[in-house]
């Protein structure tokens, strides 16, 4: 209750198309990597090792992304802190580290599940369409 109050998810549903948006980015992009799954099957990897590699990948987004978010949120208190204590008093600020977690953990799954699931699926149909010359998927 205290992390939705935090978020302020009453102003909208902003969060959700947003969610929305980046899974169904993660869809279509996972779509167009099929050879790119292909290499490492066809150099022994098995379908867990590639499941593992593109969720990887996408967490790996998610850090960079999480990172560069950080650097400018600091970047900016830093400067409002310092604005401030030249007009008033010095300021204290606190991040609400909880709720930042909270943040992470949900963009790590909205980017990860979107790309990992996709890529399950053609490896799957990939690996009983090279083990069975009738399949049809």
């Amino acid at each position: 209750m205290a992390i939705a109050a935090t978020l302020d998810f009453g102003h909208g549903l902003a969060p959700v198309y947003t969610g929305l948006s980046i899974g169904s980015t993660m869809i279509g992009s996972t779509r167009f990597r099929r050879d790119e799954f292909q290499t490492p099957r066809s150099s022994g990897a098995t379908d867990g090792q590639v499941s593992r590699a593109v969720a990887t990948d996408a967490l790996l987004v998610v850090a960079l992304g999480i990172g560069l978010a950080m650097t400018t949120k600091l970047t900016v208190l830093i400067g409002y802190r310092l604005a401030m204590a030249q007009l008033c008093r010095p300021l204290i600020t606190s991040l609400p580290w909880p709720v930042l977690g909270a943040v992470k953990g949900i963009c790590g799954i909205v980017a990860a599940l979107p790309s990992v699931v996709p890529a399950a699926v053609m490896l799957r149909s990939s690996s009983r369409a090279s083990s069975d010359p009738h399949y049809v998927g």
